[in-house]
C-alpha cells in the first residue's frame, strides 16, 4: 500500500545503463523512488535518446545493457499494473522524448564501429519494445529533434504504425512548445532543463 519504489535499479547493469541513456518514471524522494504522474494519472516517462552513449553501450555490452533496459521496461509495465489496480481503470504511460544533442552522424550509420553497434543495439531493443508492449501509450511527445524529416522516420520505423498517431512532434523552444505540452504535463512533474520546476536531482547531468 505504499507509494514508493524502494529500488529502481534491479539489474546489475542498471545504474551504467542509466547513465549511458538517461530515462526515468520516478522522482526520487527520501530513501524511494516516486512515480511521475500526468494530468490524467498516466504514468510519465522521460527519455533522453539524443544524450544516450552509444560507444558506451557498445563497451557495457550489448547483452548486458538490453537486458538492462528490458528489466527497465518490465518495472515499468509492473507499475503500470499496480497504478492501474489502485485507480480501477487502465492507465498507461505518457512520455517526453527528447532528441536534443542526438548525433546525426551515428543515427545516419556512420561514427566508430563501437558507436554503430551501440546504436543498432539501441534501435533493436526499442524496436522490440515498442511492438511488445503497444497498448501502454497514451501520448509521446518527441522535443528538440534536429533534421524534423530524418528523426521522424526513426521514430516512425521504431513505433507500430497503430502507434503513430500518438506521437506530437515539438519543434522549437519556448512559451508554444512549453504550452502544447502543459496539456498533459505540469511543470512540477519535469526537469528543469524540459521547462519544468522539478530539481533534475543529477539524473540528467
Amino acid at each position: 500500500g505504499g507509494s514508493s519504489l524502494q529500488a529502481i535499479y534491479l539489474h546489475p547493469a542498471a545504474e551504467r545503463s542509466q547513465q549511458l541513456q538517461p530515462r526515468t518514471f520516478t522522482v526520487a524522494r527520501g530513501a524511494g523512488h516516486t512515480p511521475l504522474l500526468d494530468k490524467h494519472g498516466n504514468l510519465l516517462v522521460i527519455e533522453t535518446p539524443g544524450t544516450a552513449d552509444f560507444g558506451g553501450i557498445a563497451e557495457l555490452g550489448v547483452e548486458q545493457w538490453s537486458e538492462a533496459f528490458v528489466w527497465h521496461i518490465e518495472l515499468r509495465v509492473l507499475l503500470l499494473d499496480e497504478l492501474s489496480r489502485r485507480s480501477g481503470r487502465l492507465v498507461h504511460t505518457c512520455s517526453v522524448i527528447d532528441f536534443a544533442e542526438l548525433n546525426l552522424k551515428v543515427a545516419s550509420g556512420m561514427g566508430t564501429k563501437a558507436e554503430k553497434e551501440g546504436f543498432k543495439a539501441w534501435a533493436a531493443v526499442a524496436k522490440s519494445v515498442s511492438h511488445a508492449y503497444p497498448d501502454t501509450t497514451y501520448r509521446n511527445y518527441v522535443l528538440n529533434a534536429p533534421g524534423g524529416f530524418f528523426v521522424s522516420q526513426i521514430i516512425m520505423a521504431l513505433a507500430p504504425k497503430r502507434s503513430a498517431k500518438k506521437f506530437v512532434m515539438l519543434g522549437g523552444e519556448g512559451d508554444a512548445v512549453n504550452a502544447k505540452l502543459r496539456q498533459d504535463v505540469s511543470a512540477s512533474q519535469l526537469p528543469r532543463h524540459l521547462g519544468g520546476n522539478r530539481d533534475d536531482a543529477g539524473q540528467w547531468d
